[in-house]
């Protein structure tokens, strides 16, 4: 069992609907028939660039304005909304697959009252293979909305597929999403927060069709590289046949775990967006990480407090006693981790 309050993360099954950081609180129940969670946030505290709430024009406008310092509460703050979740979890059917489920509301809070509601799911497919010591998965998900404006309510919808295989070597994805757009009797998915897809175009996931592949090889222990190309379609009824693609590659080097070296350049070509042309872009980033490792002398009797997995998928923090007969470990009634572990032991 845990329970959570303040700035948090949450990211819903497919990872573009609700994702980010939001202030709230959210209490999660380890069961044996899988994880059941249940949270409310509210996202008017929240720096603009970091929330991306962009479901209505003025919220847009509003997220590209600069920060006016004589009007900061209205520059600097997200979008005044409501949200709550209902997710549930569970890992073990069909062998090793996972499943996810959840139900999401979200309420705006200001003059426009534009209100949306998700039900969402995701199974992830594992598949035993032998060819070159990889394994295959597939990731099948989809979301169906119910959007109420202006006092009518429209429905939209949102689909994904991605089969992927890996080794040590390699990954490699194929990706198709589809986001319904307006239509007659079909509104545009409205996803709350903003979560730009591809590399150079960035569209949001919504009245578009998007083709991408992920592939990325390790060539020597600390360098590797990656190819990300993919396609975009509009759709809806405003789109006007518009479509256009991307090509981007990068090369990361990490001569320890505390450094960190990416380099990117891509190109664009056709016309996704209609305010912006085929570009070009280049990208350098650098990750420095610092830790601090404290050390201490151990007893004969030493307890610490450490993470167990359960077989259902889920997490729990019991205390382990070890002694000279062992490790004796303390989680009340619940029998069913695989295997417990104390600092420096294998799981």
């Amino acid at each position: 069992m845990d329970f959570t309050v303040g700035r948090m993360a949450y990211d819903d099954p497919l990872g573009y609907i609700a994702s980010g950081l939001f202030d709230g609180a959210r209490f999660s129940q380890y069961t044996k028939i899988g994880t059941f969670s249940i949270g409310a946030w509210y996202t008017g505290l929240l720096y603009k660039e970091r929330a991306k709430i962009e479901m209505t024009e003025n919220e847009y406008t509003a997220y590209k304005a600069a920060i006016d310092w004589n009007d900061f509460s209205n520059t600097y703050y997200a979008p005044r909304r409501f949200l709550a979740a209902v997710d549930w979890a569970y890992k073990g059917f069909l062998d090793n697959a996972i499943a996810q489920l959840s139900m999401l509301s979200q309420f705006d809070l200001s003059e426009e009252k534009l209100h949306s509601q998700y039900l969402v799911g995701k199974t992830i497919i594992p598949v035993e293979t032998k060819v070159s010591n990889g394994a295959f998965s597939a990731d099948l998900g989809g979301s169906f909305e119910l959007i109420e404006a202006n006092n009518k309510i429209g429905s939209a919808f949102a689909v994904e597929a991605a089969p992927a295989w890996r080794n040590n070597f390699h990954y490699v994805s194929l990706a198709i999403k589809y986001a319904s757009g307006a239509s007659d009797g079909l509104a545009a998915f409205l996803p709350l927060t903003t979560n730009a897809q591809g590399q150079i175009w960035k569209p949001k996931l919504s009245g578009i069709t998007m083709f991408s592949i992920d592939y990325t090889a390790r060539l020597y222990e600390t360098l590797s590289v990656g190819f990300y190309p993919a396609y975009y379609i509009l759709n809806g009824s405003g789109s006007n046949g518009r479509n256009g693609g991307e090509i981007f590659a990068a090369a990361y080097w990490s001569p320890s775990p505390e450094i960190g070296l990416n380099l990117g350049a891509g190109a664009s070509f056709g016309n996704v967006s209609p305010d912006e042309k085929a570009s070009w872009r280049v990208a350098l980033n650098v990750v420095l990480s610092l830790f601090l490792q404290i050390t201490r002398r151990r007893k004969k009797y030493e307890k610490d407090c450490v993470d167990v997995c359960f077989d259902n998928g889920g997490y729990k923090r019991i205390r382990a006693e070890r002694s000279g007969k062992g490790i004796n470990w303390h989680g009340g009634t619940e029998n069913r981790w695989l295997l417990g572990v104390c600092r420096g032991e294998s799981r």
